[in-house]
């Protein structure tokens, strides 16, 4: 799995997938773990998560 970052206004960066989730293989829904607000720097509850594709 890859991961990727994208801030506004910043370049796209590549992140540690470690402590990510893939998507739920009956929902396909991924969850926010506690890493993802941590490098966005925001509260958990502004993130969302796009997953797409098998790469």
């Amino acid at each position: 799995m890859k991961a990727t970052l994208y801030l506004p206004h910043q370049n796209p960066q590549p992140v540690s997938v470690e402590g990510l989730s893939l998507p739920e293989p009956t929902t396909g829904f991924a969850a926010v773990s506690e890493q993802v607000p941590v490098l966005m720097g925001c509260a958990r509850d502004l993130v969302d998560v796009l997953v797409s594709g098998p790469g």
